[in-house]
Parts: C-alpha cells; structure tokens; sequence
C-alpha cells in the first residue's frame, strides 16, 4: 500500500505499508494462519498517516474495498474526507 500527495509537476510518496505474509504475522502470533488482506494494510497506512501528518491529510481516495463502514468511521475519526471510487460492471 502507498499513500501519495499527487500535484501538478511533482507526486510524493507521504507512506508505505506492506500487506504481510503468513511468515511475516507468525512472528507476532506463531499460530497465525494465512496473510492479511489489503483492507488490514490499507487501515494501518491510515492510521500511519495520521499519526505522521496529523490534520495535513484533507482527503483519501481508495476503490470499492474500502467503502464500508469501519474505515468511513476510521476517516471520520480522523477528520478526513473520504473518495470512493466505484466502477460499473456493465452500461
């Protein structure tokens, strides 16, 4: 997961988050089974940027996965608006 300020002639990249393997949480929890998902991921980037640039974020922009609930509470929370992009299956 990457979090970016994207401007005119210059993108940033304000953070990354990486969706962890089933090794990777075993070493918090050696009976862990499977990875997380990229719904886990993107939540701890939030929470990241918002521990990192606070009320600086004015707006995240995710697809169809995050809209539900828990992360429109999670950017509620946090002040920041939310984008959802969602596409058309068919016309």
């Amino acid at each position: 997961m990457v979090a970016l300020l994207l401007g005119p002639v210059l993108d940033v990249v304000l953070g990354i988050e990486p969706v962890l393997n089933e090794e990777a949480l075993r070493d918090s929890d050696p009976e862990q089974e499977g990875h997380e998902g990229e719904l886990t991921a993107g939540r701890r980037l939030i929470d990241s940027l918002h521990e990192t640039y606070g009320g600086f974020i004015d707006a995240i922009v995710g697809d169809a996965l995050y809209a539900n609930g828990p992360v429109m509470t999670q950017l509620d929370n946090y002040g920041y608006s939310g984008f959802l992009v969602l596409k058309k299956e068919k016309n």
